[in-house]
């Protein structure tokens, strides 16, 4: 993957990025390198000997912007390993801040640091970070790459400052590498920073994911002198690439964000059945398409165990998609050598997985809605053998709702429901649906029940589970009689009326054999009821992604940068 998708016609050129490392080095040769200076070794020569990477990260920059010119500001000794002096460091800032005009100075980077800060910290170079700041000089640090060094997010000391840009690494899939260092609060940008292509080389590190930055800004200082007569801020240049780069998915990063996702795709309500069907068939599946147990699935999952052996050497399984969706199938639980096969509506195959012995076979395709489908267990070697058969439609069937009881009102009266409108027992429904159980029988041979709609509706009453004859009756408020319904013997009764809200209604059960008997009432006010509906769970909202959990997209910073160029006009 390229360091950088831009290939527009501004290169960089006249303009200088400065590397402040390691230094030269013959492992990676840089273009138009107009200065280099050794603090370390306090000498003109800045070529390391021992080092590439200050090579590497300058060439970094130049595949970005390949017209830059640059210098190498060399920090590290030839003898000195990996260490630097903080005071050679200083040194080179300095020299940048008094040589910025004289050689046009863009960007500097600094792909050097240590520790893990997670606030903006002053060090020594706070005033020459200011400093540089306030001459337009863009100044990247790399954010370091010892993540799995600490126990919590933040950036390299040296990258903790407002003044300088600190630079994450990501991958080519634009998610954060599992060694860099970042912080919500101070990574500003982040960039291409595992396997970065140098020459031949294929490299990784927060070191160099900056110099990606340091590049792009002498892209966009080029465009903002031609265009504009001046150079941009550091804060306009943070601005431009933080809001044309590409946001990086928080629930690759976040933990809060994974919780949030997963509660957000799960169900709200229990409503979908999320079972498995275990099936075994009452009769033996048959050897062709034509004798194919049906499978007729209430669930998205199956398991079906079943045998063969001897002339029973194949078992066929048809079903039918109500959804096209991918179709997962395993068959486990062998004793012999048996192959799994799929086959189409014409007894086509489509796809036949088999091995040597009793291994697990599995496959998957994609199947269409409403064309049927085959699965065939074929044995092998005739060796009896049990077998289970898994098959996840993954929501290719429509499975029922499952009730939801605590959308019922279930009612034991407390007291017997009086024999006439004037002692009816009221019902004060938190639902839409009432179930009310009691008895009749002698003396006691009417129950009235009344209720009020907040709502007119369509009422329906049904009257079961009789062991005596009982009639269903409907009254209006004054007690005269809408509906009666009546039979012979304990036959179930139901009746449905249309009836108005804010008006008064009984429902009497009335024994006409006076034999004792139990009894189910069951009302469905059809939304006559104003329900108080309970708020929903607060589904936990994934935080918003920090500017600086994005990656930069250097193309579009530029063909940004040029159309709205006047809004940079004023500094």
């Amino acid at each position: 993957m390229s360091a950088s998708n831009y290939n527009g016609v501004y290169d960089g050129s006249g303009m200088t990025v400065v590397i402040i490392d390691t230094g030269a080095s013959k492992h990676v040769s840089n273009d138009n390198v107009v200065y280099s200076y050794d603090f370390a070794d306090n000498d003109n020569d800045a070529y390391n000997p021992s080092y590439y990477h200050g090579g590497a990260v300058a060439q970094v920059a130049q595949d970005v912007a390949s017209g830059i010119n640059i210098i190498h500001l060399k920090v590290f000794g030839d003898n000195q390993g990996d260490l630097a002096s903080i005071y050679d460091v200083e040194a080179a800032l300095q020299w940048v801040i008094e040589n910025s005009e004289q050689y046009n100075i863009a960007s500097v980077n600094m792909s050097l640091g240590y520790g893990n800060v997670t606030s903006y910290t002053d060090n020594i170079y706070t005033d020459e970070y200011q400093k540089l700041d306030d001459l337009d000089i863009i100044t990247t640090v790399a954010a370091g790459n010892l993540a799995e060094s600490y126990n919590n997010d933040g950036v390299n000391v040296l990258a903790a400052s407002e003044s300088v840009i600190a630079v994450s690494a990501v991958d080519d899939k634009n998610e954060f590498t599992y060694f860099t260092q970042k912080h919500s609060d101070l990574t500003d940008i982040s960039a291409l920073g595992e396997d970065v292509p140098v020459g031949e080389l294929s490299l990784s590190g927060t070191s160099f994911a900056a110099p990606i930055i340091a590049g792009a800004a002498a892209i966009i200082q080029q465009i903002a002198l031609e265009k504009l007569g001046h150079k941009i801020t550091d804060e306009q240049f943070l601005d431009l690439i933080q809001k044309t780069a590409d946001k990086i998915d928080p629930a690759s990063y976040s933990t809060e964000a994974k919780s949030a996702q997963a509660a957000s795709s799960s169900p709200t309500s229990a409503k979908v059945m999320e079972k498995v069907d275990s099936v075994t068939p009452n009769v033996d599946p048959g050897a062709y398409i034509g004798s194919a147990y049906k499978l007729s699935p209430t669930s998205n999952q199956i398991e079906i165990t079943d045998t063969l052996g001897g002339s029973d050497d194949k078992d066929y399984y048809s079903f039918t998609l109500d959804n096209t969706a991918e179709v997962s199938i395993s068959l486990t639980g062998l004793d012999g050598d048996v192959d799994l096969i799929l086959k189409n509506s014409s007894g086509q195959t489509l796809i036949h997985e088999w091995a040597w012995g009793n291994v697990d076979l599995d496959l998957s395709s994609v199947l269409n809605a409403n064309e049927q489908y085959f699965i065939v267990t074929d044995s092998w070697d005739s060796k009896p053998t049990s077998y289970k058969l898994s098959i996840n439609f993954n929501g290719g069937i429509n499975t029922p709702e499952i009730p939801d009881e605590s959308k019922v009102d279930y009612i034991s009266p407390d007291k017997d429901p009086g024999d006439w409108i004037g002692s009816a027992y009221q019902l004060s429904p938190s639902n839409n649906q009432v179930e009310i159980t009691d008895t009749l029988g002698g003396s006691d041979d009417k129950d009235y029940y009344s209720f009020t709609l907040d709502n007119a509706a369509k009422v329906d009453i049904s009257l079961t589970e009789l062991d005596g004859d009982v009639d269903l009756i409907l009254k209006d408020s004054s007690g005269q009689t809408l509906i009666h319904k009546w039979d012979w013997g304990n036959v179930d009764l139901d009746l449905s009326s249309v009836l108005n809200a804010d008006e008064q209604y009984f429902i009497v059960t009335d024994s006409w054999d006076s034999k004792s008997t139990s009894y189910k009432l069951s009302i469905n006010f059809n939304n006559g009821i104003d329900v108080d509906t309970p708020a929903a769970p607060e589904t936990p909202t994934a935080p918003a992604t920090p500017s600086g959990y994005a990656g930069v997209n250097v193309a579009n910073a530029a063909e940004y940068f040029q159309e709205h160029i006047q809004d940079y006009a004023v500094v």
